[in-house]
């Protein structure tokens, strides 16, 4: 592992179909850093708990709850379980500053707020982590990708509500990101992506 960087903790979020998770590995691939998954932590967490210890952590365990809701208030369910996971890696990134072994974190579940945080469980991260949101601002683009991604997807209810909630997460990401003051990258021009990511980063 190479230890000679000036942070510890490279989060990397954005909403499905962004890139993401691309960028997460290639930069770990590049900087020799091992790449943690958040939906890992949320996994861990919903096998640990019980439906209804976590409030909303199982929501979208359950199919019928997801076909019931409308596309904002799955948004608002996406934010709770993001709330929930990233409270969990307060402890992972307060763990790796403190024994200054860098990891990149990557996933849809890591809010803004958790980005622009000094402290996390009493320890001091200002300056030991850096941050950055992909994200697409053009819905035609988001489409496109979306269809790149799944191109076997049908146009039922179910996969237009998924597609919808994505894309209004996207949006919510991007409006937290810019008001926190956290970086954002557009994933626009994919091919470029991961380059201009660490050109913005600095790394």
């Amino acid at each position: 592992m190479n230890t000679n960087y000036p942070w510890d903790i490279l989060l990397i979020g954005g909403h499905s179909t962004s890139g993401k998770s691309i960028v997460a590995h290639e930069l770990g691939r590049r900087l020799v850093i091992p790449v943690l998954q958040a939906d890992d932590f949320r996994l861990a967490l919903q096998r640990a708990t019980k439906p209804g210890e976590l409030d909303g952590l199982h929501f979208f365990r359950d199919p019928n709850a997801i076909r019931s809701a409308e596309p904002d208030d799955l948004v608002a369910q996406l934010i709770r379980v993001g709330e929930i996971v990233s409270n969990a890696i307060e402890a992972v990134i307060a763990h790796h500053v403190v024994a200054r072994t860098p990891i990149i974190i990557e996933g849809d579940g890591l809010l803004p707020r958790l980005a622009a945080q000094t402290t996390c469980d009493d320890a001091q991260v200002a300056g030991r982590m850096r941050a950055v949101f992909v994200i697409e601002s053009d819905e035609i683009r988001f489409q496109d990708a979306w269809k790149n991604r799944w191109p076997g997807t049908s146009e039922s209810e179910d996969a237009w509500r998924w597609r919808r909630m994505a894309w209004k997460y996207g949006q919510w990401l991007e409006q937290e990101a810019k008001r926190l003051g956290v970086l954002i990258v557009s994933s626009s021009l994919f091919e470029s992506l991961v380059d201009r990511v660490a050109a913005a980063l600095e790394i």
